[in-house]
């Protein structure tokens, strides 16, 4: 009886029908509990149930389950089980889903200890396991160590399943947003392309899977300045998108949002325009006029229309934004990004008084939150001694304070570097 009931949870746990799974999932863990409280069979149905959870995307109660699934295991099973080794890992990324990173991490650690020892016995789980391992590692900064893990994934998967399976691609996934991270953007390219080669051979029409393999190599196209190119991946991540969920919804405004960026950075601002637009109606139809990410498109539409030198607009879209999210967290990078791109549209309209105060609000939380040499406070000092030098007030010690972390994390030759020292020059000559 147990054994038909776990296997009708996997059946319609693979459907996608997780209400029927879990029916199935608890009536299994009863049954074998009633049998044998320690055996291997009730941790792997514990964790199955833990793991449905994760597939449904209720990442707080998957760590109950899989915590409970991981206290029976190490009670009665030897310490170095598959099932452990396993069951810590999908744990690991429960926490790691929720941004407890400081939890996650030595779960990681201990289950990728026990399946290595394991390697002939679970390939896959070590894998797995080393892939959600990889990506914490890369939103940690380690980026060495995230790319080491990833082409450690890549090769067990082409290993045990060949080079053309789909889990192959979702490594090389991985692989190129790591190589992204850490300027590898060559790297990041060719993976990308396997990736996306890998999905085109084994989904026929816009299956959902190739959403992801086209926007990460669109997403290392665009870092590495190929707008062109860029813009046709996105296109293809929007009609992917639109196919699978609906015009609707919010993963199709984004899509939208990165084709218009895509065309500003080719210079084709009123096609950038429309494209935003469109954006932004969708998310204050959808989503609302107050919610966070319509305070996002009317940041972005404020960008591109002050390239129009339409610049009321650009100000007006910008006052939108920074008004939706007024009231929240000050040090959010939302609110700081909004109210700098206001700053910086008042100045272009001349309101330097305006533009200044702005700039020197955010200064001062910078300074609280910030590392000194951090380059968005050079960013924000350029802009309170620009708006000072355009009213004729004392601009020089906020302008050599911006060049100086210019010119160590830039060079001297970058542009920004050089803007900044021009502001300084004429600063300096303003006081003699």
């Amino acid at each position: 009886l147990v054994e038909y009931e776990q296997v009708a949870a996997n059946m319609y746990h693979d459907k996608g029908d997780y209400e029927a799974a879990g029916v199935h999932y608890v009536k299994a863990i009863s049954i074998q509990r009633s049998l044998d409280s320690g055996h291997a069979n009730l941790v792997r149905a514990m964790k199955d149930y833990g793991t449905l959870f994760i597939d449904s995307g209720d990442y707080a109660q998957a760590a109950v389950e899989l915590r409970a699934a991981v206290d029976v295991a190490r009670a009665n099973l030897p310490a170095n089980h598959v099932l452990l080794g396993t069951s810590l890992g999908i744990l690991a990324n429960a926490h790691y889903q929720q941004g407890e990173s400081d939890l996650a991490r030595p779960l990681f650690e201990e289950s990728v200890a026990i399946l290595r020892s394991l390697l002939r016995v679970s390939t896959m789980g070590l894998a797995q396991t080393l892939s959600g391992y990889g990506i914490l590692l890369r939103g940690a900064g380690e980026l060495d160590a995230s790319i080491a893990m990833q082409e450690e994934v890549v090769e067990l998967y082409r290993k045990v399943l060949g080079n053309d399976h789909p889990y192959v691609a979702s490594a090389l996934t991985n692989l190129s947003s790591a190589h992204n991270r850490g300027g590898r953007l060559d790297e990041a390219i060719r993976a990308a392309r396997e990736s996306v080669a890998i999905h085109e051979l084994v989904f026929e029409g816009p299956h959902p899977n190739k959403a992801t393999a086209y926007y990460q190599l669109a997403a290392a196209l665009s870092v590495s300045g190929r707008f062109a190119e860029a813009e046709a991946g996105f296109r293809n991540v929007l009609e992917v998108d639109i196919a699978n969920l609906g015009a609707d919804h919010p993963f199709v405004f984004a899509d939208l949002e990165q084709i218009a960026v895509a065309l500003k950075n080719q210079e084709k601002y009123l096609d950038a325009e429309d494209f935003q637009r469109r954006a932004l109606d969708g998310r204050v139809r959808v989503l609302g006029p107050e919610h966070p990410d319509t305070a996002a498109a009317w940041l972005n539409l404020s960008g591109i229309l002050s390239r129009l030198d339409r610049d009321s607009e650009a100000v007006a879209a910008a006052e939108n934004a920074v008004a939706i999210m007024d009231g929240g967290d000050e040090t959010s990078l939302r609110l700081i990004a909004a109210r700098t791109q206001l700053a910086s549209v008042l100045y272009t309209v001349d309101r330097f008084q305006e533009s200044e105060q702005i700039y020197a609000e955010i200064l001062q939380v910078q300074r609280r939150t910030l590392p000194e040499d951090h380059p968005n406070l050079a960013t924000t000092l350029h802009g309170v001694g620009v708006a000072r030098l355009a009213m004729k007030q004392p601009a020089v010690d906020v302008l050599e304070e911006a060049y100086a972390i210019r010119v160590n994390k830039l060079g001297v030759e970058h542009p920004y570097a050089i803007i900044t020292l021009d502001a300084l020059e004429k600063a300096r000559a303003a006081t003699e």
